[in-house]
């Protein structure tokens, strides 16, 4: 699944993190990565692009 995460940022914010670093953004959310599920990485996503206009 965090490989899932890995893609999912590389595609939508063309940036590229370690294993352990996904792991501590989907903590960071309030996420699990043993039971993610693509609605909420799009939540994440979506709340982390708006933080970095900011």
């Amino acid at each position: 699944m965090t490989a899932l995460v890995q893609q999912s940022l590389d595609e939508t914010c063309n940036v590229e993190y370690s294993i352990p670093i996904c792991r501590r953004l989907l903590k960071e959310a309030g996420l699990c990565y043993q039971n993610l599920t693509i609605q909420p990485l799009n939540l994440m996503l979506m709340s982390k692009k708006r933080s970095m206009r900011s």
